[in-house]
C-alpha cells in the first residue's frame, strides 16, 4: 500500500525517488523498523556513554538510512538525531576516522536549512572551535604528532 499524503506530511523531508521503485509497497514498513532499530540502539548506546564504538556504529547506519529513505523522521527525531551526532563529534580523543564518519552525518543532517529554525535546536560553537584547534592548531598537530582526515577541515 502506498502512502497516504498525511503519513507522508509528518516526515521531514522523503527520498523522492523511493516512490518509483517496484516494491514501495514495503518500503514505509522497511524504514519504520530500521529507524526504531537505530533510534532504540543509538539511545542505548548514549545511556551506556558508549560513544566511541556504539554511537559511531548506530550514527552511520543513520546516515545509510538517510541515503536510503530521505530525513524520513518527525522533527523531534531530527533534533535527537542532530543533538546525538554533535555531542559524539565534539567528544574528546576520537580517533580521526570515526570524527569524518560522523562529521559526515551531522552535516547529512543540518545540510536542509529550512528544516529545522534556530528555535528548533541551537549548538555550542565553542566546542567546535576547541576540536578544529585541537587537530590542527595545538602544538601536537604542528608537530604532526596528530593528523586528521582530509574531508576534516571542510565538516568542522
Amino acid at each position: 500500500m502506498a502512502s497516504s499524503s498525511s503519513s507522508v506530511s509528518r516526515y521531514q523531508r522523503v527520498n523522492a525517488y523511493v516512490s518509483h521503485l517496484p516494491f514501495v509497497d514495503c518500503v514505509e514498513e522497511d524504514s519504520e523498523r530500521y529507524l526504531a532499530e537505530i533510534k532504540a540502539s543509538l539511545s542505548d548506546a548514549v545511556r551506556r556513554h558508549d560513544l566511541r564504538e556504539g554511537a559511531t556504529k548506530w550514527l552511520f547506519n543513520l546516515h545509510q538510512y538517510i541515503v536510503l529513505y530521505g530525513l524520513r523522521f518527525d522533527k523531534a527525531d531530527h533534533v535527537f538525531f542532530i543533538r546525538v551526532a554533535f555531542e559524539v563529534f565534539t567528544t574528546e580523543h576520537m580517533d580521526p576516522v570515526s570524527l569524518t564518519q560522523v562529521g559526515r552525518v551531522l552535516v547529512a543532517l543540518v545540510k536542509k536549512k529550512y528544516l529545522l529554525s534556530r528555535e528548533d535546536i541551537t549548538l555550542d560553537w565553542k566546542r567546535l572551535f576547541d576540536l578544529y584547534y585541537h587537530w590542527e592548531d595545538s602544538s601536537a598537530a604542528v608537530r604532526t604528532m596528530i593528523k586528521p582526515t582530509s574531508e576534516f577541515k571542510s565538516q568542522v
